[in-house]
């Protein structure tokens, strides 16, 4: 299953695209941007019109914070 489009990562709500793959996408970006970022490495989040945002950005943002990283939510 492809995760990743041109504007994000996708996939059908509970489905493809779970609570659980946000978090690991989180821990993933945060890992991957430590070794040139530092250990307090900001990343931006941005923001999705559906009702699917408000959970999966949580858990994507949960994922980078135990991960070590800032995240800036976009509003």
């Amino acid at each position: 299953m492809k995760y990743f489009g041109t504007d994000g990562f996708r996939g059908e709500a509970n489905v493809g695209l779970t609570v659980e793959h946000a978090y690991k996408i989180g821990r993933f970006v945060a890992g991957i941007t430590a070794p040139t970022a530092g250990p307090s490495a900001r990343v931006i989040v941005g923001k999705d019109t559906t009702s699917l945002e408000l959970y999966v950005r949580a858990a994507l943002v949960s994922g980078l914070v135990a991960s070590g990283a800032d995240a800036i939510c976009c509003t």
